[in-house]
């Protein structure tokens, strides 16, 4: 009886040994090795803000009558323009052309207010810049090398785009309408596909 228990012992120690062994795979590794850069960290930051400010929008009196879903928002940097991309993708009701520019003309003045820029003369409100930055920023230190023109920098990086698709009725086809514009700029330019 006594054997059996010391067995009995002995064999789970072997395996609690080997399940306390185990460590992360090459995949694992790859990942915990790749470190986020504070431009990553931005554009994760930014992009949760308006998420969570796209419930919002997508109630709004003047937005609910055109807007069939929750909307997506996507938010990239393009290494060959320099930009900051914010994308939206929606989901509308048929309403009419003209409803239907205006309302994407709307979602970019949205984007633009949410990020603190006066949608009638195109300027940050806080003064200099928006404010943005911070999103783009360590937190607790400031590195010494920052640019001083960081946060001017961002705004004027960030570029918006709206892309609204009106789902297909059987006698249609699928259509979209979208409309873009700098974050730092009152115009909407409208996109003819």
């Amino acid at each position: 009886m006594r054997y059996k228990v010391l067995i009995a012992l002995v064999v789970s120690c072997l395996v609690v040994s080997r399940q306390v062994a185990a460590a992360p795979d090459n995949t694992a590794r790859f990942l915990m090795a790749d470190p986020v850069s504070a431009m990553d960290w931005g554009l994760y930051r930014l992009e949760t803000r308006l998420d969570s400010s796209a419930r919002e929008w997508s109630v709004a009196k003047d937005l609910a009558i055109v807007l069939n879903a929750y909307p997506m928002v996507s938010v990239t940097y393009d290494w060959d323009e320099n930009k900051v991309g914010i994308l939206w993708l929606y989901t509308i009701k048929n309403v009419g052309e003209s409803r239907i520019r205006e309302a994407c003309a709307q979602l970019v003045k949205h984007t633009r207010t949410t990020l603190l820029v006066d949608t009638d003369t195109g300027k940050p409100l806080g003064g200099a810049h928006t404010g943005i930055a911070h999103l783009f920023e360590h937190r607790g230190y400031t590195p010494s090398k920052k640019p001083k023109s960081l946060e001017r920098d961002i705004d004027r990086m960030i570029y918006i785009k709206v892309t609204l698709m009106l789902s297909p009725r059987k006698d249609s086809k699928a259509a979209q309408i979208e409309c873009q514009g700098p974050l730092l700029s009152r115009e909407v330019m409208f996109v003819d596909k």
